[in-house]
């Protein structure tokens, strides 16, 4: 299991999680992972899965001096952006046919740290385009 961070400048963090995640858990991820790249400058958006919305991780992410976007919809794949470079990632890494674990995660760091930065500033580049198609479809389904 991994988690992701992208930045508009195409900086990145990848950071593996445990197989259960919960609010304490997803914390720890956030720790080492997050700060890496953000800085109170910085506006955090992510989904509204239980553990990123819970009082113990809202409060963590205030006491951090986190920005955070909090009214992004629930499971929003189409405006999502890394949703976007997780799926070049996945194909990347299936490519590559790892046969354990270890080699999955090798395979899995190299590969998301090898995708062009242009990549990723696209990706962010689109998100106003994104959200102007999520309007004009009254919040149905959109072509990303």
């Amino acid at each position: 299991m991994v988690w992701g961070a992208i930045k508009s400048d195409s900086s990145r963090i990848l950071v593996r999680y445990p197989r259960r995640l919960n609010s304490t858990s997803y914390q720890d991820v956030l720790d080492p992972g997050l700060f890496q790249i953000y800085d109170s400058n910085s506006v955090f958006v992510q989904d509204n899965a239980h553990c990123h919305k819970s009082e113990s991780t809202m409060k963590y992410l205030e006491k951090k001096h986190m920005y955070l976007l909090s009214d992004w919809p629930p499971q929003s794949k189409d405006i999502n952006i890394i949703e976007n470079l997780w799926s070049i990632l996945k194909s990347k890494v299936d490519k590559r046919s790892p046969k354990s674990t270890s080699d999955l995660w090798k395979a899995i760091e190299e590969e998301f740290y090898s995708i062009p930065d242009f990549v990723i500033i696209n990706l962010h580049d689109s998100i106003p385009r994104r959200l102007q198609a999520v309007l004009n479809s009254n919040g149905a389904h959109i072509k990303y």
